[in-house]
């Protein structure tokens, strides 16, 4: 997972976050695999509107009912070799299908 995160993203992630996303239950990750190995990669945190930064909450539509629950997507990517194939859009629905059933 590391790897593959270095290869997506310009962004060095400390160690712990990736013992967090596959250890600590505030996150849902899911891995799209091709003959056992890591091809793809979502990993989202659902939290209330009321625990998200400030600069992101500005981006929501205003007058959102109750205490909202948000899906924030932490990190979406596919290797390049199995790109264009409908990998992240797999991914996405399946986080979606579990929000709804939230």
């Amino acid at each position: 997972v590391k790897t593959l995160c270095k290869e997506w993203f310009p962004i060095d992630y400390p160690d712990v976050w990736y013992e967090d996303i596959t250890s600590n239950p505030r996150f849902y990750a899911l891995a799209a695999t091709y003959h056992s190995e890591i091809i793809g990669l979502l990993v989202a945190e659902t939290k209330p509107l009321s625990k998200m930064n400030k600069e992101d909450q500005d981006i929501l539509p205003i007058g959102l009912s109750g205490p909202p629950m948000i899906g924030y997507i932490l990190t979406l990517g596919v290797s390049t070799k199995h790109r264009r194939n409908g990998l992240a859009s797999l991914l996405l629905d399946n986080y979606l299908a579990f929000l709804t059933t939230q």
